[in-house]
C-alpha cells in the first residue's frame, strides 16, 4: 500500500487509529480511549491544533488532565508519534547498540528506521531517550515528504550562524513548505528540544489536504490557459484568490483554474484546498502576461496586443472633433476608417451612433460615436464628433456690380461675395435666379445706385454703391427692391 493509499485510509477512519500516551520518560500505555480536553491549553498558541488532535485521538494528555504542551518530547516518543499518524507497519532489522528487543520502543525505532526518516549516529546509537531537536524534528519532515533542501532559506535566521551544516537543508526545506517555522526573535534555535505542542503542530502540517505544485505559468494578452489542481485527499474543496483581476482573469471551474490574459503584468494566485477535519492545503503560483506576439513573413515579430486605430477625417475647415452648422445647412458625416495591425483595413465593422439623428432645421448639439473590435476582440479607443446647429451670422459685407442699356436702365449681372459661410440673399423676379444663383435683385436709372442690405427685422447691416454702366445687349428688367435677407440651406 503506497503512502498516498496508507494516508487516505487514516483520513477516512480516524477513530481506529492508537493513540500514544506523551509522558515525561517511558509511556506507560498504549490507548484506544479518547482524551478529554486538556485543562492546561487554554490561550497557548497550538490550543487549535491540540484540542483537535485530542478530539481525534491522535495523542492523549497526563492523568491529571493536563496537556502540559510545553514539555519536551523523547525520539522515541516522536517515532512513536510520527508511526502512528502516518500508519507506518514495517520494520527493519536494527542493530543499535543502545535499543534493547525488551523496550518499548524497539518496534517504534525498527518502524521509523524502515521508513527512512530516522537513522542512527555514527556511534551505532540512535539515542532513543534524548530530546528531539528542532533540527532533528526538520530532517524527519524533510525526509517524510520529500522535500528538496534548501539551506539558503535557512540563512533568513538571525541565528543561521549557528544552524550545522548537516541540517540547514532540512531546515529551510521544512521552512519553505510552511511546516516549520522560526520564533518571533528570528531566530530558529535549531539544537533546542522541541516541544510537545511543537511536535503537535508540525505533524499537523503533514497532515494538511496536500496540492500538487503549480509551476509559474506565462501566457500573452488576450490568451487563455488553463492549470488543473490535483490535491490529496482528491475530494478536498477548492478555491483561488486572484492578486490583480486587472492583469488576468482566474476563474475555478471544479478543480481547473481558466487564466486569460488581460495586459502586461505580473499577478499571484493563491490556491487553497480545505476538507473537513484536516488543515488547509495552501500553495501559489506566478502567472506572467507578456505581450503577444506574431511572427510575420520575412522575418519579424508584430505587437499583437496593440488595439485597432479608429481615424475621423473631418471636412474641410472643421478641427478638434467639432463640426459647425447653422440652421438649414446640409450635414455631410465626417469620413471614418478604422485599421489593425493584424487585421488591416476594418471599416466595415465600425459601429456608428448618431449620424441618422443630426438635424439641422433647429438649433441643436449631436453626438456621434465611432467603435470598432478586431478578430482578436480588442476594442479600439472609442472616437466621438459633436456636431453643432448654431443660428446664421448673416454677414452683409459684399461686391455688387450692375450692368444696365443706355436708353432703357436694364438689369445684366450682380454678383455678391460673402465672407460669411452658409449666408445667401432671396432672389426674386427672374430667369436669372437660375443663371446667377444667390443675387440681390435690383432696377434703377441712376447711374449709380446704394444698396442697403437688411437682417430679417429689417435693421440695416451694411450699405453698397453699386455702378450702373451701359450695356446695349441687356434685356432683363426688374422691379427695384432690397429683398429680406435668409440662412442657407
Amino acid at each position: 500500500m503506497n503512502h498516498n493509499m496508507k494516508k487516505a485510509k487514516r483520513i477516512a477512519a480516524f477513530v481506529v487509529l492508537s493513540v500514544m500516551v506523551i509522558a515525561l520518560g517511558i509511556p506507560t500505555v498504549f490507548s484506544y480511549a479518547q482524551s478529554p480536553a486538556a485543562s492546561d491549553i487554554e490561550g497557548h498558541w497550538a490550543s487549535k491544533e491540540i484540542s483537535a488532535w485530542i478530539e481525534q485521538g491522535l495523542v492523549k494528555g497526563y492523568p491529571d488532565g493536563t496537556f502540559k504542551p510545553d514539555y519536551n518530547i523523547t525520539r522515541a516518543e516522536f517515532a512513536a508519534l510520527v508511526n502512528r499518524t502516518f500508519d507506518f507497519e514495517e520494520m527493519a532489522a536494527i542493530s543499535f547498540s543502545d535499543v534493547n528487543q525488551t523496550d518499548w520502543y524497539y518496534e517504534e525505532m525498527a518502524k521509523a528506521n524502515k521508513a527512512g526518516y530516522l537513522v542512527g549516529y555514527k556511534d551505532g546509537t540512535v539515542r532513543p531517550k534524548a530530546y528531539v531537536t528542532r533540527q532533528e524534528v526538520a530532517a524527519v519532515i524533510a525526509r517524510l515528504k520529500s522535500l528538496e533542501e534548501d539551506a539558503d532559506e535557512a540563512g533568513s535566521f538571525a541565528d543561521s550562524a549557528s544552524i550545522p551544516e548537516w541540517s540547514k537543508g532540512f531546515i529551510g526545506a521544512a521552512v519553505k513548505a510552511n511546516y516549520m517555522k522560526g520564533y518571533p526573535d528570528g531566530n530558529f534555535r535549531p539544537a533546542a528540544s522541541i516541544t510537545r505542542a511543537e511536535s503537535v503542530v508540525a505533524l499537523n502540517n503533514l497532515l494538511a489536504v496536500e496540492i500538487e505544485s503549480i509551476s509559474e505559468q506565462s501566457i500573452e494578452v488576450n490568451a487563455s490557459t488553463k492549470v488543473s489542481v490535483k490535491t490529496v485527499p482528491a475530494d478536498a474543496m477548492v478555491s483561488i484568490q486572484n492578486s490583480d483581476d486587472k492583469v488576468v482573469r482566474a476563474v475555478l471551474n471544479g478543480t481547473v483554474i481558466e487564466l486569460k490574459g488581460l495586459k502586461e503584468g505580473k499577478a499571484t494566485i493563491t490556491v487553497t484546498a480545505e476538507k473537513e477535519g484536516l488543515p488547509n492545503g495552501i500553495t501559489t503560483f506566478n502567472v506572467e502576461v507578456k505581450k503577444a506576439i506574431v511572427l510575420i513573413s520575412g522575418g519579424g515579430y508584430i505587437p499583437q496586443n496593440n488595439k485597432p486605430v479608429i481615424t475621423v477625417v473631418e471636412p474641410d475647415g472643421v478641427n478638434d472633433g467639432i463640426i459647425t452648422l447653422t440652421v438649414g445647412e446640409e450635414f455631410v458625416a465626417p469620413t471614418v476608417t478604422a485599421s489593425d495591425v493584424e487585421d488591416g483595413d476594418i471599416t466595415d465593422r465600425i459601429a456608428k451612433t448618431g449620424e441618422d439623428a443630426v438635424d439641422t432645421s433647429e438649433v441643436g448639439e449631436y453626438i456621434l460615436t465611432y467603435n470598432v473590435k478586431d478578430s482578436r476582440n480588442l476594442a479600439a479607443d472609442e472616437r466621438k464628433v459633436t456636431v453643432k446647429v448654431v443660428e446664421a451670422d448673416i454677414n452683409a459685407s459684399a461686391n455688387i456690380t450692375v450692368d444696365v442699356a443706355e436708353a432703357m436702365p436694364m438689369f445684366k449681372s450682380i454678383t455678391v461675395n460673402s465672407s460669411t459661410v452658409g449666408t445667401r440673399f432671396k432672389v426674386e423676379g427672374s430667369a436669372l435666379d437660375k443663371q446667377f444663383g444667390e443675387l440681390i435683385v435690383v432696377n434703377t436709372s441712376e447711374d449709380t445706385i446704394e444698396v442697403s442690405i437688411l437682417d430679417e427685422d429689417e435693421n440695416v447691416l451694411g450699405t453698397i454703391t453699386v455702378d450702373v454702366e451701359s450695356d446695349s445687349t441687356a434685356d432683363y428688367g426688374f422691379t427695384a427692391q432690397i429683398v429680406e435677407p435668409v440662412e442657407t440651406a
